[in-house]
């Protein structure tokens, strides 16, 4: 029989387990890289985690990011793209693919477009 103490305690583990699942998901998320543009730098199909800009607190270059792309849908409708920061200029954030097969793809992005930055990658599941 489970004494109350147990019974606080699983209910304590379980409450601090939630919050802990919220604060997470408000910091961090989970995208998979949908097309060969960053190639060799990221593969299609690895997923990479995302801190969201809102504790991000200064874009460099060289940071990958997920950039809201106005405009563009890829396959299932999604307008996210992930792109290096090449440059900053202002207030503008200058994005590009890292693929030597692509056409020059750089776009100036407003910081507010930018979703967060990539700070982990792995493989595909």
């Amino acid at each position: 029989m489970y004494s109350i103490r147990k019974i606080l305690a699983l209910g304590f583990s379980a409450l601090l387990g939630a919050v802990l699942g919220v604060v997470l998901s408000a910091c961090l998320m989970v995208t998979e890289v949908a097309g060969s543009d960053m190639l060799p730098s990221l593969e299609p199909g690895e997923k990479v985690l995302i801190l969201r800009s809102a504790f991000v607190n200064a874009y460099e270059s060289g940071d990958l990011v997920v950039y809201q792309a106005p405009y563009y849908t890829a396959d299932g409708g999604d307008d996210q793209l992930i792109r290096r920061v090449t440059g900053i200029r202002g207030s503008w954030i200058r994005l590009n693919c890292d693929a030597k097969t692509t056409r020059d793809r750089e776009v100036l992005a407003e910081p507010g477009q930018l979703l967060g930055k990539v700070i982990f990658s792995f493989g595909g599941l």
